[in-house]
């Protein structure tokens, strides 16, 4: 939390629709404010110069000084993908894979869609609550620094951040 932010996990038991979310913190209430929940908000997590956080697929992470090469696989770190299998249970840390469900599940460079058998996994990252990932293989012909986005047609992060790729 910050003076500007606060950041919540929503638990994956609530159902899509309008609920009520209030911040109390050191016994001070904030205003209740009204929010529509919806099964899935695909974010990509970024960092600074809106590069999208990801890395090498041994580990390392990518950046404009270590960028990603055509044809090699990478791990984008995202947040709000949607339901998995098996579930994720409420307020526990998930401890093994989990992919997403939802098979419409797409990867865009330059709004080119990725081919889907080059989405090598999709879903919970165990050991940590909230955090997604996708390991994606790129296509030979990768453009340079595209804008990735991902998600589904109908619902997909938001424009604007880059993967390095040389």
């Amino acid at each position: 939390m910050s003076p500007t932010q606060v950041n919540a996990l929503i638990p994956t038991n609530l159902l899509p629709g309008p609920v009520t979310l209030q911040v109390v913190l050191s016994g001070r209430a904030g205003p209740p404010v009204t929010l529509r929940l919806e099964e899935s908000a695909p974010a990509l997590f970024e960092a600074a110069g809106r590069t999208v956080i990801a890395t090498h697929g041994n580990g390392p992470p990518i950046t404009p000084d270590s960028t990603a090469a055509p044809g090699e696989t990478v791990v984008l770190y995202a947040t709000g993908l949607g339901p998995t299998a098996p579930q994720t249970l409420p307020n526990r840390i998930p401890t093994a894979a989990a992919r997403l469900t939802n098979t419409a599940f797409q990867v865009w460079l330059n709004g080119v869609p990725v081919p889907r058998e080059r989405i090598l996994y999709a879903g919970v990252t165990p050991g940590f609550a909230g955090l997604f990932q996708v390991n994606l293989q790129l296509p030979p012909d990768a453009p340079k620094d595209p804008e990735i986005p991902v998600g589904t047609p109908d619902r997909m992060s938001p424009p604007g951040p880059v993967l390095p790729v040389q």
